[in-house]
């Protein structure tokens, strides 16, 4: 009657054991510094399904490679694994929930005067009551968990779409390079050999012809190191597909895209930053583990039943079956876990106060991210309109020069000059073009992908 008394007490006074989950508090800036813009309030409702955001660029070819990433990638397919893991170890902690099983069968033959055969089976259950709720927090846990690979998972992905990305742009633009680095390389042997008639009229030194064959090489030493980068970022974009970079080539043909991100909505994309929210979601499991903790210290209460069929058979004589059960509460505690128990749950609030500042780290350097990214492109955008005109003041020097030739007004030797200042400003405007287009990824890879 007594252990009635207290199981149904048990039952009735039952919680579950540590804090409930809350998300840390920060106080986030209001808006970016670089650029100026007040955030957004952030609502759940307001956070969609992340979308194929390259698709913005209107580029066939890089569709058709992040398409091919997306399905080939070996480090995508790890994340992938490793979140189907997570979600098994979900379904296994709510199997806590149920009572444990088994049977045990016997069959006993023996012979004397008579044969005779003695068979049993034996069926246990006993059922481990959530009464501290220490299975509720170890599927909390798994939960987040399976979250924070879920994250891990999305965190891989926009990590693999942006550099291919960047890869694709910046192999772009070293193709664009080559070709105007190559342009002046053959202008500097113009001026090679503009010099080297020159000294044979008797009109230049010797001096003129050594710093002209400077030139030159410095200029094929550059296209030559450019044909290094470019093979360079050939070979990460095969690695990024989960080619061999002996199997794989690729020539881009198209021009940077016309970009326009909306820097308007920080506070909703630094939510879907999956570094930020696997980061929570650690925070949550370790919240979890104190309740985990804390509740081992208490009795386990279970109910155990038995369940015995027995019966014994021979040639001569039969016996009938026996049948025999049981049911009751069974109380245990581990007295020796009692004495580690100040020791304990100091390490797991340390571990919980750990993943707080881990958190709030993250968070503050996901805001340095997205403020570098937007101060680099806010520049950038500078650099170009910049670059755009010295380029165009070139090109216009590049027509005078060559209508005054053709008067004879002035040699060839300032058409090549003129040409090769001319081929240096569209490279600079390459570049900066192609330094553009990646800072711009970079900022969608710092909001957690648009």
């Amino acid at each position: 009657m007594q252990l009635r008394l207290l199981f149904l007490t048990l039952l009735l006074s039952s919680c579950t054991m540590g804090p409930n989950y809350k998300k840390p508090v920060m106080d986030i800036p209001t808006k970016f510094k670089e650029a100026g813009i007040d955030w957004v309030v952030f609502e759940q409702k307001d956070v969609k399904e992340k979308s194929n955001w390259w698709l913005q660029f209107k580029d066939k070819e890089l569709n058709e490679l992040e398409d091919k990433l997306n399905n080939s990638n070996f480090t995508i397919q790890a994340a992938q694994s490793s979140y189907l893991q997570a979600s098994a170890l979900v379904d296994k902690a709510r199997t806590s929930y149920l009572p444990n099983i088994s049977a045990t069968s016997s069959i006993l033959k023996s012979k004397q005067a008579t044969t005779s055969v003695s068979r049993s089976l034996q069926l246990q259950a006993s059922w481990e009551l959530d009464v501290w709720g220490s299975v509720s927090r170890k599927v909390e846990s798994s939960i987040a968990s399976r979250q924070a690979a879920q994250a891990n998972l999305d965190a891989a992905k926009l990590s693999a779409q942006s550099s291919l990305a960047q890869f694709y742009y910046e192999l772009m633009m070293a193709d664009k390079d080559q070709e105007l680095l190559d342009k002046i390389a053959l202008a500097y042997q113009g001026l090679l050999d503009y010099e080297k008639a020159r000294y044979k009229k008797g009109v230049s030194g010797d001096q003129a012809i050594v710093i002209a064959e400077q030139k030159y090489e410095l200029a094929k030493l550059a296209a030559n190191n450019n044909k290094i980068i470019r093979s360079q970022y050939e070979h990460a974009i095969a690695a990024l597909l989960g080619e061999f970079a002996s199997d794989f080539s690729h020539t881009t043909v198209h021009n940077y895209p016309t970009l326009s991100i909306p820097v308007a909505i920080p506070s909703v994309a630094l939510q879907k930053r999956p570094d930020v929210i696997a980061s929570e979601m650690q925070v949550r499991i370790a919240s979890a583990n104190i309740g985990i903790a804390k509740s081992a210290f208490f009795p386990v209460l279970s109910i155990v039943g038995n369940n015995t069929y027995s019966g014994t058979g021979s040639k001569k004589l039969m016996s009938l079956p026996t049948l025999a059960w049981s049911v009751g509460p069974e109380l245990a505690l581990n007295l020796t876990n009692l004495i580690a128990y100040k020791s304990t749950m100091k390490a797991v609030w340390q571990a919980y106060e750990a993943s707080v500042a881990s958190y709030k780290q993250t968070v503050i350097s996901a805001v340095a991210d997205v403020e570098d990214n937007m101060s680099s492109l806010k520049h950038l955008n500078e650099q170009v309109k910049n670059a755009k005109t010295a380029r165009d003041k070139s090109k216009r020097y590049l027509a005078i020069a060559e209508n005054q030739y053709k008067a004879g007004i002035i040699d060839r030797y300032q058409v090549l000059t003129a040409k090769i200042s001319y081929y240096a400003a569209e490279k600079t405007l390459n570049n900066t073009l192609g330094l553009q287009t990646t800072s711009a990824i970079g900022l969608i890879k710092a909001m957690g992908g648009m």
